[in-house]
């Protein structure tokens, strides 16, 4: 299943700053006199920067451990970023939520050591300051997570664990019908990177409770693979990673659209891409041969 399904977005920086401004404000005690303005203060910076500090962390943690996930995935995810960007800015949130507490048991020890209204004011101020520093200072970093967050979170389900029927061909030669002909329900429709459509994702019901996934790829695996970027390709590839088949549907009549020679090309590249797998070569549309 997608291991980035359940990740958080991060709130721009302004909004971080709102959030946690706002939070300190509320909280506030009220009370007369110097120990309840001392304790006023302590309680205005503890909940601003811990609230700071709980946003940054909750996106970090959210995320999977990215040594740890399904090959099939962790090409997926280096076809919509860069993993080591990814892996900076994740490590980046996690030192400023660090930091800000850190910042946050001076200040209040701080805090607690002084006697002056006006001092406890500056170091509140000082605390609001050198919070905002750091947040800005992460801010590329809070960006590049909000920009590939709607990306990795549209990642499709694909069960990684049992086989699947991958069908390839170029457009026009029957394989939606394949799929729903072999599919025990009906397919349901699946995002995937570089793909207008993506995937129609079926099952097969095997025997003895068994089941297998049957995946059509309309947009990937239909045309020669030397038109495509870098980028199409590490997406076409990780599905190398999936166990199962590869069934390849042919249209001898070419009422597709596409001679047998294209189709053949076609094939010649599947083949050589996915030599490692299985692969069977269907021949559709034999009612109108």
């Amino acid at each position: 299943m997608n291991p980035f399904e359940k990740i958080l977005r991060p709130p721009e920086v302004e909004r971080i700053v709102d959030i946690s401004a706002r939070r300190g404000m509320r909280s506030s005690r009220g009370g007369v006199g110097l120990s309840s303005a001392r304790r006023r203060e302590i309680d205005r910076v503890r909940r601003m920067m811990d609230t700071s500090s709980a946003i940054l962390m909750s996106v970090v943690r959210s995320y999977p451990n990215l040594d740890s996930i399904d090959r099939f995935y962790l090409d997926l995810l280096d076809s919509l970023a860069d993993r080591n960007k990814l892996k900076h800015s994740l490590g980046a949130l996690s030192w400023a939520s660090t930091t800000i507490r850190k910042i946050k048991r001076e200040i209040i020890s701080s805090l607690r050591q002084t006697s002056d209204p006006v001092e406890m004011e500056r170091l509140r101020n000082m605390a609001i300051a050198r919070m905002n520093s750091i947040l800005r200072r992460i801010e590329p970093e809070i960006n590049y997570l909000r920009d590939i967050y709607s990306e990795l979170r549209k990642i499709p389900d694909i069960r990684t664990d049992i086989p699947c029927v991958i069908l390839s061909g170029m457009p026009n030669t029957g394989k939606s019908s394949i799929t729903q002909r072999i599919s025990t329900g009906k397919p349901e429709v699946a995002p995937y990177p570089f793909t207008t459509k993506g995937l129609l994702l079926g099952h097969m019901d095997l025997g003895n409770f068994r089941m297998a996934q049957v995946i059509d790829t309309p947009g990937l695996l239909d045309r020669p693979l030397n038109r495509r970027n870098k980028l199409e390709l590490q997406a076409i590839t990780a599905l190398k990673n999936l166990p199962g088949i590869i069934l390849f549907v042919l249209d001898p009549t070419e009422t597709c659209g596409y001679s047998v020679r294209e189709q053949m090309n076609v094939l010649r590249d599947i083949s050589k891409t996915f030599s490692e797998k299985g692969l069977i070569v269907v021949l559709n549309k034999k009612d109108i041969w």
